[in-house]
């Protein structure tokens, strides 16, 4: 009898998290030069159907901090683009799939066809160094085909 993969058996539940706050991104050295953090690999093939930043703790201390989360190196936006999302954004709200891959080529999901791998950044952008309060969850739901 055939079994599930673990991707089938999981029932739609995220793959992939990486929980920071305000502390860490006024950390020198968390943020590279540009002001992104790598944070995952797509690999070749691999897909990503769900990508979420949810709000832990409310930021206070500025309103205009942005997040960016891609595969881009200057400007990861493919799978979420946030407005406001690090400063302006109510705790316990998730914003989700709000990338260009999602919203201006209307994918359900982004696929890696491509030979190579290629880096998860996030990128943060606005007045971090104000906030006195803020935690975040970016996470999503990453499957790799079947590999020989």
């Amino acid at each position: 009898m055939a079994k599930l993969t673990i991707n089938e058996s999981a029932g739609g539940g995220y793959t992939h998290k990486y929980a920071f706050d305000y502390v860490d991104l006024q950390r020198s050295g968390f943020l590279s030069a540009s002001s992104t953090k790598a944070v995952g690999t797509f690999a070749p093939g691999d897909i990503i159907d769900l990508a979420t930043l949810y709000v832990v703790t409310a930021a206070t201390g500025n309103t205009d901090a942005t997040l960016g989360f891609g595969t881009s190196t200057s400007t990861p936006i493919e799978l979420l683009s946030s407005t406001a999302a690090l400063g302006n954004t109510a705790a316990g709200v998730p914003i989700y799939n709000t990338g260009s891959e999602f919203v201006t080529n209307a994918k359900m999901s982004v696929v890696n066809a491509t030979t190579a791998s290629k880096t998860l950044h996030f990128q943060v952008a606005g007045t971090i160094s104000a906030q006195t309060a803020g935690s975040w969850i970016l996470a999503w739901r990453q499957m790799s085909p079947p590999r020989v």
